[in-house]
């Protein structure tokens, strides 16, 4: 049945993309699904209704946290898309790309890759090469690329991404922005902080600019450039714009929101690198309570929140919960994102520092060593997050008596630390004390 595309970038409507930022530092991305029109896809002459009610259902579990549920709806929506327009009509495209979202916010990335390549053939088939739903596409695949830790294969998605969408006329579009948005993380998590800039400051410019701003985006580039901040250690600037993303967002969504969550563990972060610990923990708390509560107990989207008020707990000296909060997140990201994704990494790290600093050396070597595996694997051997589990390896040779193999170590540190833009943020590294 033919769909009646044009070419036209699309405005509002149902969710399409990923859900940016699943996780945080080395990180899944985590956001809420950045809207996309049927105008994209379909000519809405076309469409059954049946269709349009199920998708409209399946976005509005999601954005309730409801994700089961609107994973069962989504599917029902990809079949019945399939039964009504056939298989390779992007129709069926749109629905493959609902479902690999909430897929993806389920920790489910396996299952959504295979949905997100489909529906980046059927545009590129049906719609051509150049397409605007192309450049969706390409963006949501770049998403989960990230999501798995595999950031050099994300990249060049990103930026034939926003090749098309310029070519399309689109340099203030909001699906530009998110392109923008997402190139802009991609260098943080690479320790890319003077590449990133430029990228998060025009997105949010785009954003803030927009005939009618929409919250969810706005509070997203607002919480980006805050972190850009603490990469760079300038908190005076990274607060305001942190608090003021996390309230955007929370007069939108509610205060139960996952998303509201998670910028709050972003603040706390922020308060626990000044020390200000009974504040962090607060936000902590609150932030796993309701993430808990809606995107579950096992979810890898709690792990950077466990994470964080496990480095919290290293610097008020409660190391027994710390090591407790560090074990449960391991536990999690292995059994979700398997064993060699970055987010382990940062469980190993917390691990090996605490076993270090409780007179356990020799134990804290084997994580640590795991965790220096899969960082040089993530991020290249001279990444900023490197040269932090190399400092911790160097404390615990030289607790072991190995001072030449610590020295060796220290000097490769330093000069991964020297030639970094900047650095990205861990409780730990703002809390490490070898005595």
């Amino acid at each position: 049945m033919s769909t009646g595309e044009d070419h036209s970038l699309p405005t509002s409507g149902l969710p399409e993309s990923l859900p940016h930022r699943l996780v945080r530092r080395p990180l899944i991305l985590r956001s809420l699904c950045l809207p996309i029109s049927l105008t994209l896809v379909i000519s809405v002459g076309c469409v059954s209704k049946q269709w349009i009610a199920l998708n409209t259902q399946a976005g509005d579990l999601y954005r309730q946290g409801r994700y089961a549920e609107s994973a069962a709806i989504a599917e029902q929506a990809v079949a019945v898309t399939e039964q009504t327009f056939g298989p390779d009509d992007p129709n069926v495209a749109v629905s493959l790309t609902t479902l690999a979202s909430i897929y993806s916010r389920q920790g489910r990335m396996a299952e959504a890759e295979p949905l997100l390549k489909r529906a980046l053939t059927i545009r590129e088939r049906k719609l051509g090469p150049y397409h605007p739903a192309v450049a969706v596409s390409l963006r949501s695949l770049a998403e989960l690329r990230i999501s798995q830790g595999r950031y050099s294969d994300a990249e060049p998605l990103l930026d034939r991404s926003l090749t098309i969408l310029e070519r399309n006329g689109g340099q203030k579009h909001p699906e530009t922005a998110a392109t923008l948005n997402d190139l802009g993380i991609l260098y943080l998590y690479q320790a890319r902080c003077d590449d990133a800039e430029p990228f998060l400051i025009r997105a949010l410019d785009i954003r803030t600019n927009a005939p009618k701003p929409e919250s969810i985006q706005l509070a997203e580039s607002l919480d980006n450039l805050g972190l850009l901040y603490i990469y760079r250690r300038q908190y005076y600037r990274a607060e305001p714009l942190l608090k003021q993303a996390a309230e955007t967002l929370e007069k939108s969504a509610g205060a139960e929101s996952p998303d509201v969550a998670l910028y709050m563990s972003d603040l706390a972060m922020l308060y626990t690198f000044q020390k200000q610990y009974s504040q962090g923990e607060a936000l902590y708390r609150r932030a796993l309570t309701v993430l808990e509560k809606t995107v579950g107990p096992e979810s890898p989207q709690i792990v950077t929140s466990l994470n964080g008020l496990g480095g919290l707990y290293i610097g008020t000296g409660q190391l027994a919960e710390a090591e407790s909060l560090f074990n449960r997140s391991l536990g999690i990201t292995e059994k979700s994102l398997g064993p060699n994704h970055p987010l382990v990494s940062e469980s190993l790290e917390g691990l090996g520092y605490i076993y270090l600093s409780t007179g356990r050396p020799a134990q804290a070597e084997i994580p640590l060593q795991r965790a220096l595996k899969i960082r040089e694997a993530a991020f290249g051997p001279n990444n900023p997050a490197v040269a932090r589990v190399l400092i911790i390896l160097a404390a615990v040779d030289r607790r072991l008596g190995k001072t030449t193999e610590a020295a060796k170590l220290e000097e490769r540190a330093a000069g991964i630390q020297s030639r970094s833009q900047c650095t990205r943020p861990s409780t730990l590294a703002a809390l490490m004390r070898f005595g």
